[in-house]
């Protein structure tokens, strides 16, 4: 169980955490208190993909949420208005860091392997 709080205020803690353990909390052990901005910091540590690699990773959910299949190369093209060299070049380094999962020779075949919550926002 996490705790998320905007601001640190001693009263509003316990209240937050009386009002969890009223819940039926079994495991207090797993219980931590976080912040929205601690959050963040651990989610890019977690991965470390640069702001471009994110808009990729963000591009690539959102288009497969609005349109139902992966984007093409072309896709990426058009949205970012860079060169297929650069586009192929991207998605290499999200295969390699383990960010996504293409199939060979297979168009579209583009998965994203983050968790949904760990994908920014599309700019």
């Amino acid at each position: 169980m996490e705790f998320t709080i905007a601001a640190a205020h001693q009263e509003n803690v316990l209240d937050k955490i009386g009002k969890q353990f009223r819940m039926g909390i079994t495991n207090y052990g797993a219980s931590e208190i976080t912040s929205p901005a601690v959050r963040e910091r651990i989610r890019i540590k977690k991965y470390a993909y640069t702001p471009k690699q994110g808009q990729y990773l963000s591009f690539i959910h959102y288009y497969r949420k609005i349109n139902g299949i992966p984007p093409a190369q072309t896709d990426f093209q058009k949205h970012f208005k860079v060169t297929p060299p650069t586009v192929h070049m991207m998605l290499v380094k999200l295969e390699e860091r383990g960010y996504i999962r293409r199939e060979s020779g297979v168009p579209r075949s583009i998965e994203l392997l983050l968790p949904e919550k760990d994908i920014p926002d599309l700019e």
